[in-house]
């Protein structure tokens, strides 16, 4: 299995519902999470390398254009 695709698994949350899936999607596509762990893994090599993929995957999809959801350009913030 490729690794690098693992964050995406969160998309199946679309199964249930929109609300669910834009949910986990973010969830698994923002900083936070990664960096969280990344705190409390400091003697682990194994997850640490597993965060700097997870990283790759965020800033490349980014660099690709795939937002975190909503991705409609003309929504205005409240």
């Amino acid at each position: 299995m490729n690794i690098y695709l693992l964050p995406d698994i969160s998309a199946l949350g679309f199964i249930f519902s929109k609300k669910i899936g834009e949910f986990s999607y973010n969830l698994t596509h923002t900083l936070i999470l990664p960096t969280i762990i990344l705190i409390f893994s400091i003697n682990s090599h194994y997850l640490i390398s597993l965060i700097i993929i997870w990283y790759l995957h965020i800033y490349i999809d980014r660099i690709l254009g795939w937002n975190l959801f909503p991705r409609n350009k003309n929504r205005q913030l409240n």
